[in-house]
């Protein structure tokens, strides 16, 4: 599996160093800070357009670190040079589905309405533990939104019960938010749910079952200039180790024929 990491915020050379990746710094690039200008969109396609992988039968699954919950917008970009249909399966506290309030700028609160209305290929959307309140947000007919009650406290084979009875489709790309999870977990800036690392992995191992990935990211850092402390960062690099030596563990034993 290959590995991409945006750095915004300076808050991946521990964790980039471990996995043997270099980071890709975009810490220069202004207006990319929950809200998305043209200006920056541009010099990020710039950036991503030429990593994006190949489509048709050749299309073999990327890892990308995305900085921040602030950037999950990036997903879109990542998601526009999927050419075959496909359902993203969201784990987020947060729908990520607002209407857009700076005209037709992508924020991180916007992606997903903008990823569907603008990608054909996206066909559902799926997501799992959205803070219950924030559930309607989600109330489209595409949309199957597993609120954050609903599996609390489930056990993994309890879970992959839940989700044997979801229809979520062939083709996947997937995306974590971190907030989805407990503080336990790990630290975020943003508000967070109760999931745990091991009922996120049984989650992700239930949907990839026989079905094809086709990308996977993740965000949900907390730098030092926004709040983070040191625990926090060590935190977040012994999770996100957890989760790099998982996917890339997944994709061996996956069952798809890649």
């Amino acid at each position: 599996m290959i590995t991409i990491i945006t750095d915004f915020s300076n808050v991946y050379s521990d964790f980039a160093r471990f996995v043997g990746c270099d980071a890709i710094d975009c810490s220069m690039i202004e207006g990319t800070n929950c809200i998305l200008d043209q200006e920056a969109e541009e010099r990020l396609l710039g950036i991503i357009k030429p990593l994006r992988p190949g489509g048709g039968e050749t299309y073999f699954p990327q890892l990308h670190w995305l900085d921040s919950g602030d950037y999950h917008y990036l997903s879109k970009l990542w998601m526009d040079g999927i050419g075959m249909p496909f359902t993203l399966v969201l784990l987020d506290h947060h729908p990520d589905m607002q209407e857009p309030q700076f005209g037709n700028m992508l924020s991180c609160g916007s992606w997903v309405r903008a990823a569907k209305l603008s990608n054909p290929n996206l066909e559902k959307v799926v997501m799992f533990g959205v803070a219950d309140e924030l559930a309607t947000e989600a109330d489209e007919p595409y949309v199957t939104c597993i609120r954050e009650s609903e599996i609390n406290g489930l056990s993994p084979y309890d879970l992959e019960d839940y989700i044997s009875t979801i229809d979520i489709g062939r083709n996947i790309y997937l995306s974590i938010d971190k907030d989805v999870m407990s503080k336990k977990f790990a630290a975020t800036n943003w508000d967070q749910g109760t999931m745990s690392l091991l009922q996120l992995e049984a989650i992700v191992n239930k949907i990839l079952d026989g079905r094809r990935l086709l990308g996977v990211d993740i965000c949900g850092e907390l730098s030092e200039s926004k709040g983070g402390s040191a625990e926090e960062s060590l935190l977040n690099v012994r999770t996100n180790l957890e989760l790099q030596t998982f996917f890339e563990k997944r994709l061996i034993d996956s069952s798809f024929d890649y």
